[in-house]
């Protein structure tokens, strides 16, 4: 509990929770957690893509700066959102119950 401003709940934070019946069932909000930086993560690497494409091949200093931006943002990302992921898959975990064999 000492750490617990470290997690981030990004559903509670953007309001989504009351657009969705999947949030509300612990499988299902991890599910859209885990997705959701995901979604970010391509979105951040397609605008790389792209700025890098329209750029001439002989920029190359320009090409690694955008890539150092681009991969300094995306670490950004990680670091801010994967605690916080990880903490509700393994929340979704605890909520499933295993069925006996036989």
């Amino acid at each position: 509990r000492v750490f617990s401003f470290l997690q981030l709940d990004i559903w509670s934070g953007l309001g989504a929770g009351c657009f969705s019946t999947a949030v509300h069932s612990a499988h299902g909000h991890a599910l859209l957690t885990s997705l959701f930086p995901i979604l970010v993560s391509c979105i951040l690497w397609a605008v790389y893509v792209f700025r890098v494409r329209r750029l001439p091949v002989r920029r190359v200093e320009r090409r690694l700066s955008i890539y150092s931006s681009h991969m300094q943002t995306f670490l950004l990302l990680l670091y801010l959102v994967l605690p916080g992921v990880t903490f509700v898959q393994f929340e979704a975990l605890r909520c499933t119950e295993l069925e006996p064999k036989g």
